[in-house]
Parts: structure tokens; sequence; C-alpha cells
């Protein structure tokens, strides 16, 4: 009896060990379960915050688009810039007679040698499309190596023509008033051809006529007009006009100031 009481108690304390690894491993298996459940629960909350956009992307736009207000004026001087064209493209307030493109923020107005003559006794004419109005400053940088007419008409070809404006005939130079087919000049001295030359007109309310040539690399070499025109020419709605014997004839930018 007291041997099987002793394999029976063997027994039994090889049954508490085994039950109490089984119970250990078990607390042990469950308790990494948990470990693992926690950093998933940090892993899927985490990328959210990370599509947050900052405040900088929204709010700071770049420099590049900042909108330019008032263009800078072609010639210092002369006013506040109220119509500036680059000539960036074909889109711009001029009529042609003759073939235009646009190159390197230039206008370029030619024709073919085979190509006649478009525009009666020139080749090739600018014409505005929007008027200029009493005490406004129109500037344009051109520049020709041919005989030319550069100013301000209106009204052709009626008999209430007026045109005002400095030309070069066969190496003359003169400031030319039309009315109708009456025409008065005042002789000055010439442009050379080649070279890039502004020019300025400004008419007041009452007819008084202020207008200037002068050349880009030398503005030392300058001829001027001051007259009053008559009533008339204070009154009647200008348009911008040149026109050429020869092409190419180039105009780099245009302005109206006030």
């Amino acid at each position: 009896m007291k041997r099987k009481t002793i394999k029976s108690e063997r027994k039994a304390l090889s049954f508490t060990i085994l039950y109490f690894l089984l119970f250990s491993f078990a607390c042990t298996s469950t308790s990494n379960a948990v470990i693992t459940a926690v950093p998933s629960s940090i892993v899927t909350y985490t990328p959210s915050l990370t599509h947050t956009p900052t405040p900088t992307e929204t709010a700071q736009p770049s420099a590049t688009f900042t909108p330019t207000l008032t263009p800078t004026p072609l010639v210092a001087g002369l006013g506040q810039v109220i119509f500036s064209e680059s000539f960036e493209d074909t889109d711009f307030p001029f009529s042609i007679c003759g073939k235009a493109r646009t190159e390197s923020g230039v206008l370029v107005v030619e024709r073919g040698p085979e190509d006649p003559s478009p525009c009666g006794m020139f080749s090739g004419g600018i014409y505005g499309v929007q008027a200029i109005q009493p005490d406004m400053v129109a500037v344009v940088l051109f520049k020709t190596n041919s005989d030319f007419n550069i100013g301000v008409n209106v009204g052709l070809p009626t008999d209430e023509y007026h045109r005002f404006s400095f030309g070069i005939t066969q190496g003359i130079a003169t400031w030319d008033m039309a009315k109708g087919q009456n025409v008065t000049t005042w002789r000055t001295h010439a442009t050379r051809v080649d070279s890039w030359y502004y020019f300025s007109i400004q008419r007041s309310a009452n007819g008084h006529v202020d207008a200037k040539l002068w050349e880009r690399a030398n503005p030392k070499n300058v001829t001027e007009f001051h007259a009053n025109l008559g009533s008339e020419w204070g009154t009647l709605p200008f348009f911008f006009v040149a026109d050429f014997k020869d092409v190419p004839f180039l105009m780099d930018e245009y302005q109206v100031l006030k």
C-alpha cells in the first residue's frame, strides 16, 4: 500500500507540474498577442497625420505669379502707363497692311520680294485701332531702313482727314500736318537708317501738339515739334499710324501714358 501511495503522489505531482507549464505557456502567448496588437493600432493612425498640408503650401503663392498692376514706362517722365503692348504674341491693337509676325517681343512687318506693295505707294503700314485721347502720350520704339512716316491720323479717306506725322522721303525729313488735301510741312534733320528710335506725341484739348523723335543709342540726336494746330486737333479721336516704303519695319514696344 505504501508503494502504491508513493506512485500515486508522484503521478499527481507530475500532472501538477504539467498543468503549471501549460498554464505558463498559455499566459505567455496571450501576453504576446496583446503587445503586438497595440502597435498595429498606432501604425494605421499615424499615416493620416502625414497628409495634413502645411500652411505654406497654400498660403504662400510663388512670386512669379504676382501680377504687375502698372507697367514700367518705356520712357521716364512721360506719365503713368495706362496701356502697354510688348508684342509677345499676335494679339495687339493694330491693323497691319503687309505680312506681320512677332519675333522675340518685336513686331516685324515684311513681305516677300515677289509680293506687290499692298498699301498703294507704301510696302507696309501699321494702323492703331484704339484712339489716343487728348492729354495722353503715345510712345513707340521702332526701327526701319527706308522712307517712312510715323504719327497720328483720323478720317481717311474723307475730307475730314487729319494727320500729323514725322516723315522721311528720299533723305529729306519733315514734320507734316495734313487737313483734307492740304499739307503743311516743317523741315527738320533726318534720322539714321537701321537704328532704333523713340517717337512720342501728345496733343492737348485746345489743339497744342508736342512731338519728339530721338535715337535710343544717342539721345542727343533728337528732333522736336511744338505748336498749336487748331481747336479741332484737341477734339478729334486720333489713332497711331506708321507706313513705310520698304520692309521690314520693326516695333519693339508701344505705350499710352497719362
